[in-house]
């Protein structure tokens, strides 16, 4: 009765959106068990990582499923390399025995390659400016790689970051300096070519988690705080030569699960309390544009679909949701448009 009662609420609620102008357009149900993360492949096309020990190339318009992606646990996250080849991190089979990096042929769903990480690796993603390596972190490390290439058919470790503790994700300000989270209440700020932190900066009190980081620019980035009783968001900007906490978004009433950009001004967040939210970071008073409700368990992460002007949102049930944003953007672009017009007959 009570998953009955859950799920004519979402419809409800999902209606509301649709009513409001932000329209709930349709359900892919992905995997058996919880959506870990969601990224980009190709124009409309989503990558899945899911703890039901597969990733999956999904097409977000008509929710068909293009590939399926092997590995022999669960699958923390994936990152596109072109049209090609997808970078997967997955955890090993076997307890406490780390973790991989595996590359698959998009076409076919074959393994490339398996690199062995003597940790569970949380994330992977490709450095902005090389395209030829890529980034991992985890329980126990922070590392960078270089591709495989011609001369060397497998990765070529570049860097090993001295981290105490696990890294859970890492974001990049300019091509030269990224973000990370520790899973503690302290964020460091990195160059690329130095081993330790060149800032530390201690963002909660009373070690409440710092869970996901977002760059919005070179000069300010967000966190999401994994605290159970309040999903506190904080912006972080580099003001008079320094790292300071600078607006804190409050409305979710549990912890915060990811953060992803839309644009320059707009962002999502996705949270346990089961709903995700989009910000705009200029407003004077950080209250959110609208919530997406629909989900019936937690939001562990979403991606924007630009070509489709949707976001696409993810569960702990396997389940994406793809929610259109197109009118509110397209508000948005004329209401600029309009005041633009104003200050020109003013000039």
């Amino acid at each position: 009765f009570d998953i009955l009662h859950k799920l004519a609420q979402a419809y409800d609620l999902r209606k509301d959106v649709q009513n409001a102008g932000y329209a709930f357009k349709r359900t892919i149900k992905a995997h058996g068990f919880w959506v870990e993360s969601l990224s980009l492949s190709g124009v409309n096309q989503i990558l899945s990582s899911s703890f039901d020990t597969t990733a999956k190339l999904l097409d977000a318009v008509t929710g068909k499923c293009i590939q399926v992606f092997e590995c022999e646990s669960t699958v923390y996250g994936t990152v596109a390399l072109g049209t090609s080849k997808v970078l997967a991190a997955c955890k090993t089979a076997a307890f406490n025995n780390g973790g991989h990096i595996r590359m698959f042929d998009i076409a076919t769903g074959a393994l490339d390659y398996d690199l062995k990480l003597d940790f569970v690796p949380n994330f992977v993603c490709v450095y902005p400016a090389d395209s030829g390596s890529f980034f991992t972190g985890g329980d126990q490390g922070l590392q960078r790689w270089h591709m495989p290439t011609e001369s060397a058919s497998t990765p070529q470790l570049i860097s090993t970051y001295k981290v105490q503790g696990g890294v859970q994700s890492i974001a990049f300000l300019d091509n030269d300096t990224f973000v990370s989270c520790q899973g503690s209440s302290s964020v460091h700020v990195w160059h690329v070519n130095k081993e330790e932190p060149t800032h530390t900066i201690r963002a909660n009190e009373n070690d409440v988690q710092v869970w996901s980081v977002l760059a919005m620019s070179s000069t300010m980035f967000l966190i999401g705080n994994s605290n159970t009783k309040k999903g506190l968001i904080k912006s972080i900007e580099f003001v008079n030569n320094q790292w300071t906490i600078c607006k804190t978004f409050d409305e979710h009433s549990n912890g915060i699960m990811s953060l992803t950009k839309i644009n320059s001004s707009l962002f999502v967040s996705t949270s346990h309390d089961t709903t995700a939210k989009v910000w705009d970071i200029t407003r004077a008073e950080p209250s959110s544009l609208f919530t997406f409700r629909g989900h019936i368990s937690s939001v562990s992460s979403s991606v924007y679909l630009k070509e489709e002007q949707a976001v696409a949102t993810g569960d702990k049930d396997g389940a994406i949701h793809i929610w259109s944003i197109g009118k509110y953007l397209k508000d948005e672009e004329n209401q600029s448009l309009l005041q633009h017009a104003h200050n020109s007959d003013d000039d």
